[in-house]
């Protein structure tokens, strides 16, 4: 995550990486961030048999920030009913207030 003041960038704490992660999770196939910035969510298409080319079962991990502390915000989240490699965490978005996240696959 990377802020800016003035006209500088800079990071922001240490890179998200979501915990629970299965081989390969492609994290950061997609990120959606909210209205106030504060929460952010980071999708794996390949977590759960992916081999970084061909796609896994997928999940999305939630991260909230505090200050400047970015923090994963419970487990990850996997749907439920796919069928075979559903790269769950290929496409998501998340509402502006961050209370409400739609994860495609």
């Amino acid at each position: 995550v990377f802020t800016r003041s003035g006209g500088v960038w800079s990071q922001q704490g240490s890179k998200l990486v979501g915990t629970g992660a299965i081989g390969p999770s492609g994290q950061g196939a997609s990120v959606a961030l909210c209205g106030d910035g504060n929460t952010a969510i980071v999708g794996g298409d390949g977590d759960n048999g992916g081999n970084g080319v061909l796609a896994g079962a997928g999940a999305a991990w939630v991260f909230t920030r505090t200050g400047s502390v970015w923090s994963q915000l419970g487990g990850k989240l996997v749907g439920a009913g796919d069928v075979g490699k559903a790269s769950q965490g290929k496409s998501l978005a998340l509402s502006g207030d961050g209370n409400t996240i739609v994860v495609g696959g």
